[in-house]
């Protein structure tokens, strides 16, 4: 909220477009953009090339992928994924030092040293909706299930396991051959580039250009110069004191 504006513009929108906490949908933990951030990183270097031949070589570099995960996936132990199984240990560990208190055969209370909430297993819901919104347990749920001896990973959505996690790379992509489609074909020449009409001089840019959540934030500093805040320092101000005259 600290941006100039950024209030008004919030202010002006339903808490459910902009909150993770009044999303109405499952988000399973991703409520940003990312995956195409990363994406546009990992094709970088075939940004350029024509269209058949760009789109192969996603492919080659997704079927690469998958196999390396497929690998990768073989060597998991236990029910769910490693950096998931961290997480639940995590919970487990800051919820011995907060207060349980238990309701019903399968509710809580649970108070955080700050905010109180409700813990219902059967529903499986939390008052803070982390555990809505993620599709798994918070951290408040956790504590409360292992303080009770309650299996955790009984709760868990099907998706975070392992075998769900080897489910997805079982299949790999098959290699196509070219060695009987034209040459034109192979090598990607016959999609040419649209026309773009009133094209720019100079050469395209390919470096994103970084949204106001992505790009980096200069702190303001105070000039002894010239008293002002901005980005520059005594050294490098813009309006230089007068030279003494002799």
């Amino acid at each position: 909220m600290g941006c100039d504006g950024l209030h008004k513009f919030l202010s002006d929108l339903p808490v459910e477009c902009w909150s993770n906490a009044y999303c109405l949908g499952c988000r399973y933990g991703d409520m940003c953009s990312n995956i195409a951030e990363s994406f546009n990183s990992w094709i970088k270097e075939a940004k350029g090339m024509p269209i058949a031949t760009l789109v192969n070589w996603i492919r080659l570099k997704i079927m690469d992928q998958m196999s390396k995960r497929k690998l990768k996936g073989a060597t998991y132990k236990g029910f769910i994924c490693p950096r998931l199984e961290k997480k639940v240990m995590a919970s487990i560990r800051s919820g011995v030092q907060w207060r349980i208190t238990k309701s019903g055969d399968m509710e809580w209370e649970f108070f955080d040293g700050t905010h109180t909430h409700v813990v219902n297993i059967a529903k499986f819901q939390c008052s803070c909706k982390v555990w809505f919104n993620e599709q798994f347990p918070c951290e408040h749920a956790i504590a409360c299930m292992h303080s009770n001896k309650i299996n955790v990973y009984e709760y868990i959505n099907p998706y975070f396991r392992i075998a769900s996690f080897r489910t997805s790379y079982d299949r790999p992509i098959k290699p196509i051959p070219d060695y009987d489609k034209p040459i034109d074909v192979a090598t990607g020449d016959l999609v040419n580039p649209p026309t773009v009409l009133g094209k720019k001089a100079g050469t395209p840019k390919k470096k994103r250009i970084p949204n106001i959540g992505s790009a980096s934030f200069k702190r303001p500093i105070t000039c002894s110069n010239c008293h002002t805040q901005a980005h520059h320092n005594k050294t490098t101000c813009p309006h230089p004191p007068a030279k003494k005259q002799c």
